[in-house]
């Protein structure tokens, strides 16, 4: 496995935030709300080979609807031409 690969985001800028969402995670729609006069946003990702963890927080109350995609077959990689190794 390699090892794993970080990238950090952060910004005060509501539009910003929204635009790495748009970005990061395809079929979403993305509501912030509240005072965004002390908006602040954090995305962090560490990624390996076919494996990600996200965190994200920010200190608005932010509503996102996801279009949710099949699960991998368990213990099976996505990639068919990995099965089978």
């Amino acid at each position: 496995m390699s090892a794993p690969v970080h990238s950090r985001f952060a910004t005060t800028d509501p539009e910003q935030a929204q635009a790495l969402i748009a970005d990061a995670y395809a079929d979403n729609k993305l509501r912030i709300s509240g005072d965004t006069s002390n908006f602040r946003f954090q995305h962090e990702r560490w990624a390996a080979g076919m494996m990600s963890v996200s965190l994200m927080s920010n200190t608005l109350t932010i509503a996102m609807d996801l279009q949710e995609s099949d699960p991998p077959e368990r213990g099976r990689p996505r990639d068919p031409a990995l099965r089978g190794r």
